[in-house]
């Protein structure tokens, strides 16, 4: 599972973010908020820890690939809320159960 934004010309722009620990993701027009499970190869992922990340997103994102936003992370969950709410970042808008 990877955080991968479609591209107005077709195609997508891959951040490489989450892999297989990614579980929970929203956007708006200013940011992408991410949900990983922290791992640590080759153990398996840690579903006791989340890391939350957040993308700040480039006007320019379909001209450049996606390539200027910037990463802010890893936040855990507590640092993460007031960000968010600080921010106004979206709440997760897909949340796949069966990753969390």
């Amino acid at each position: 599972m990877l955080l991968c934004r479609s591209l107005e010309e077709g195609g997508c722009a891959g951040d490489g973010l989450g892999g297989d620990t990614l579980f929970a993701a929203g956007a708006s027009d200013r940011f992408i908020t991410l949900a990983v499970h922290q791992r640590t190869w080759p153990r398996p992922k840690d579903l006791a820890r989340t890391d939350d990340h957040y993308l700040i997103r480039s006007p320019d994102e379909a001209a450049d690939g996606g390539r200027c936003a910037t990463l802010e992370c890893p936040f855990d969950e507590r640092t993460f809320a007031n960000e968010k709410r600080r921010l106004g970042m979206p709440e997760f808008a897909r949340v796949f159960q069966e990753l969390k």
